[in-house]
């Protein structure tokens, strides 16, 4: 498209085509609303059934009569009318603090892009930014829309706007500083509140309870000590995955890793496995955390390139 053909380019309307259910005839009345003479472009959602025609004639924003003939003439029993208001093009970016997990990404992409709303998102899971193209999008009730998707897919993601490239130029000595210590916080207070008293409890459990020899001489404490010593640890080191399935469970996600886990070492406890049950949680703890460092230093390399770059 040619320079001047893009200062002509400024004439833009919406139609609603109701009772439109056919997509081969979707495709062919986008194809002839592209032939007239004054349409630049057309666009057809064939699954909200709206078509966005752009031209360089005021025809443009008052054609519902002529589309109406042309539409008639592919596919009867269709009404086309004219989208009510002006169109506001949208474009904005948002960022998805705590997004670690890439399948979750691509769900929370896909939720997105099925708002009516919505022409175009793009979510990168290396910056864990998304990129928001759409029209006449309240900004502020937008954002709350988002952050209910990103609850319903991957609960604890903090949704917040990107920074505009002002403010980018300004912040960018210490803007690595900040996600990183965004990341470790929380990380942090998990393991020093639960995964290390956890562990310690069962070195304990381990030593009175699995030693032959120290077993013989705590023989006669009551069973519920071992109880007491093994769901401890168990409930400290696995605690965020058992209320992540359980989150999951209330919004119908059921058979993720975190139901297969809670089941696995659950049904070891239901048999009395106990040091099976809390090793199997521990180990997956271990490397959820270490997946998490490298996904965070990788992601941290990314953005230092890009910034670079740029």
């Amino acid at each position: 498209m040619t320079e001047a053909t893009l200062v002509k380019s400024k004439y833009k309307a919406k139609y609603i085509l109701n009772g439109l259910s056919c997509s081969n005839c979707a495709a062919k009345i986008e194809k002839a609303v592209q032939e007239l003479p004054y349409v630049l472009e057309a666009e057809m959602n064939f699954a909200v059934s709206k078509i966005l025609i752009e031209g360089n004639s005021d025809k443009v924003e008052n054609m519902t009569k002529e589309l109406q003939e042309l539409v008639d003439q592919i596919e009867s029993g269709i009404t086309v009318e004219q989208g009510s208001g002006k169109i506001r093009e949208y474009s904005q970016k948002y960022i998805l603090e705590g997004l670690t997990c890439s399948n979750c990404a691509g769900k929370i992409e896909k939720a997105v892009n099925d708002l009516p709303q919505v022409e175009k998102a793009e979510l990168n899971f290396a910056t864990s930014k998304i990129s928001i193209q759409g029209e006449n999008i309240d900004n502020s009730s937008f954002r709350g829309k988002l952050q209910e998707i990103a609850d319903r897919i991957e609960p604890g993601l903090t949704i917040r706007e990107a920074e505009s490239k002002a403010n980018k130029e300004n912040s960018n000595d210490n803007s690595h500083a900040q996600d990183y210590n965004h990341g470790t916080e929380e990380e942090n207070s998990y393991m020093k509140r639960r995964f290390w008293p956890g562990v310690v409890l069962f070195a304990i459990a381990i030593i009175l309870f699995e030693i032959p020899a120290i077993r013989s001489k705590v023989a006669e404490l009551p069973a519920f000590i071992e109880w007491i010593l093994y769901g401890s640890s168990y409930l400290l080191i696995g605690g965020p995955v058992l209320m992540a399935a359980y989150k999951n469970i209330k919004r119908g996600q059921v058979f993720d890793e975190n139901f297969l886990m809670g089941i696995a070492t659950i049904g070891a406890f239901a048999i009395q496995e106990f040091p099976e049950g809390v090793a199997v949680m521990l180990f997956y703890m271990v490397g959820e955390m270490f997946q998490e460092k490298a996904v965070d230093r990788s992601r941290r390399s990314i953005k230092s390139l890009i910034l670079n770059y740029s």
